[in-house]
């Protein structure tokens, strides 16, 4: 999202077209629900983008992180990066709160933004109707059971999981 924004914001300069390209980049169900000027549309996706990072970063911040660490933390989860601070990564904080903060905001982290600039519209069923968003949760619902499955099985059996 950032690399298409920025050039959203820089082509109306260069007289280039920014509306094309941010189309095309784009996926979900953006051609209606975004306002017509890009540059707004950019505006507010980055004011999402933003908003969550700061309430993810004063989330690790309470629990815990030194605020470099959380802000840290905050872009590389945004990013669904996987990348730390630390050279254990957050198990170096021995939190499941952490842990779980962490996993939730992955989660909004890669959820289409375009359907959060729906929701805060006002379209609140946004996600209910959305295939998308529904095949994503799936996907990660299915994960979560067959690796739990898995880990359970490997402790049954006496053998180290993974």
């Amino acid at each position: 999202m950032g690399i298409v924004v920025l050039f959203v914001a820089i082509l109306p300069v260069l007289q280039a077209g920014g509306k094309q390209l941010f189309k095309s980049e784009v996926l979900g169900p953006v051609a209606d629900s975004l306002r017509p000027r890009v540059s707004e549309t950019a505006s507010t996706l980055w004011k999402i983008y933003l908003s969550i990072s700061f309430i993810l970063t004063i989330a690790l911040y309470l629990q815990g992180m030194t605020f470099y660490d959380a802000l840290c933390h905050s872009f590389a989860t945004m990013a669904t990066g996987g990348y730390s601070t630390k050279n254990a990564s957050v198990g170096y904080y021995a939190s499941a709160g952490i842990d779980w903060t962490i996993t939730i905001f992955m989660i909004l982290a890669g959820t289409n933004f375009g359907l959060y600039f729906r929701y805060f519209g006002g379209d609140f069923k946004v996600f209910q109707r959305e295939s998308e968003w529904r095949f994503f949760i799936g996907i990660i619902a299915v994960s979560v059971v067959l690796i739990t499955v898995d880990l359970l099985s490997a402790g049954a059996r006496g053998r180290p999981a993974g």
